[in-house]
C-alpha cells in the first residue's frame, strides 16, 4: 500500500501528477497521445498503437459523485483494471482556458482502483499543487492534457503514482490560473524602501546599492495593491520574487530568472520568518516590498549558522500571483 503521507508530498511537488502522465513508461515523452475529454466522459488509452480494447472505456466505468470544489467521491466496481494512462474532463469549468506556460493551481484526491479506498486527499490536508504547464515542468502528456482545459474544471485520471508505482485514480480540480504579474493600484512607498523599476515582464530591477544604513526592524510596504483575496495563515501562495543583499545591492535569488513562480503554505515555517509574517494580509495581485533584518531572515552570522545570507539584511520585492485558501 502506498504511504498516504508520501503520496500527498508527491502531489504537493507535482510528482504524482507527472508520474500519472508518464504511467508505466520510462518517460512522459514516450507517450504519443493524450486522452481527450468528451461529453460522455469517456477516455482513450494514451498508447498510439496496439490493442486498447481492455482499457478503451475504463473511465466510463467510474462515476465522480461530487462536483467542483467538493472533496471527491468515486463510484465504481472494484477492482478497476487498466494498463495505460487515461485522462478526461468530467466537469467543464467556467473560467479561462489554460495556455501552455500558465502556472495553475490544482487540488486532488487519490483512490485505490483495487479497493476503492481513499489513499489521500488534499481537501483533508488543506493543500494544493501549483505547477507550470509546460513540458519541462510536467512532461508532454500533462502539458497536452491541461492546455485548453478551463479553470474550475474537474478532471479524472488513471495511472500510477509514487515511487512504488502503484496504480491510482486521481480526481482533481483546476482551482485557478495564477496571474503573470502584480496588477492593481500603485501605492507610494515609504522612504526606507529603495527605488526600483519594473521590466516589461514585471520583474523588479534595483538600480544599485541601497543608500543609508539598513533598517533595524522589518519593513513591509505595498507597492501595488491587488483586488484579490487577502492571504492568511494556512493559505497557499503563488509568488514571483527577487531578493537583494542590502549591503552590496547584489541579487541573490530570483524566481523571474528561473522562469517559474514559487509556492508555499503561509505560516507553516516553509519560508523565512519575514515572509510568513510580512505577507499575511497581502491581497492577490499585490506587489510587496520587504526589508528583512537578520532576525526576520536567516539569523545572525556565527554560532554554527553556515547560511551565506546569515547576518545580512535582505530586500525582497514579491508579487502575490495567487492565494488559495483551504476553506475554498
Amino acid at each position: 500500500m502506498i504511504n498516504r503521507r508520501s503520496l500527498l508530498a508527491a502531489a504537493a511537488s507535482i510528482s504524482a501528477l507527472v508520474t500519472l502522465g508518464a504511467c508505466a513508461r520510462s518517460s512522459s515523452k514516450d507517450v504519443q497521445g493524450v486522452a481527450q475529454a468528451s461529453d460522455s466522459g469517456a477516455s482513450e488509452a494514451s498508447d498510439a498503437g496496439g490493442d486498447k480494447s481492455e482499457d478503451a472505456n475504463v473511465l466510463d466505468r467510474v462515476k465522480v459523485a461530487s462536483g467542483f470544489g467538493e472533496d471527491p467521491s468515486l463510484e465504481f466496481d472494484a477492482p478497476l483494471e487498466f494498463s495505460e494512462f487515461h485522462s478526461t474532463v468530467v466537469g467543464e469549468g467556467d473560467g479561462p482556458a489554460i495556455a501552455e506556460g500558465d502556472f495553475i493551481v490544482t487540488r486532488s484526491a487519490y483512490f485505490d482502483p483495487a479497493s476503492g479506498e481513499v489513499l489521500a486527499s488534499q481537501w483533508e490536508e488543506g493543500t494544493y499543487s501549483p505547477f507550470k504547464v509546460d513540458q519541462e515542468s510536467v512532461g508532454e502528456t500533462a502539458t497536452e492534457f491541461f492546455t485548453g482545459v478551463k479553470a474550475h474544471s474537474r478532471f479524472l485520471m488513471a495511472g500510477v503514482a509514487g515511487t512504488q508505482k502503484q496504480k491510482v485514480l486521481q480526481v482533481g480540480d483546476v482551482v485557478g490560473i495564477a496571474l503573470k504579474r502584480a496588477e492593481g493600484a500603485s501605492k507610494d512607498l515609504p522612504p526606507e524602501v529603495p527605488a526600483y523599476t519594473l521590466a516589461e515582464d514585471g520583474a523588479p530591477n534595483l538600480g544599485g546599492k541601497p543608500e543609508g544604513a539598513a533598517p533595524e526592524k522589518m519593513v513591509v510596504a505595498t507597492a501595488i495593491e491587488g483586488a484579490g483575496p487577502a492571504a492568511k495563515k494556512g493559505d497557499t501562495l503563488v509568488m514571483h520574487y527577487r531578493g537583494w543583499d542590502w549591503e552590496s545591492g547584489e541579487e541573490f535569488d530570483s524566481s523571474w530568472s528561473r522562469g517559474a513562480p514559487f509556492s508555499f503554505k503561509l505560516g507553516d515555517g516553509q519560508v523565512i520568518k519575514g515572509w510568513d509574517e510580512g505577507l499575511e494580509g497581502a491581497k492577490q495581485g499585490s506587489q510587496v516590498a520587504l526589508i528583512l533584518p537578520p532576525a526576520s531572515a536567516y539569523g545572525d552570522a556565527g554560532q554554527g549558522n553556515q547560511n551565506p545570507l546569515a547576518g545580512k539584511t535582505l530586500l525582497f520585492v514579491a508579487d502575490v500571483l495567487y492565494v488559495a485558501s483551504p476553506e475554498a
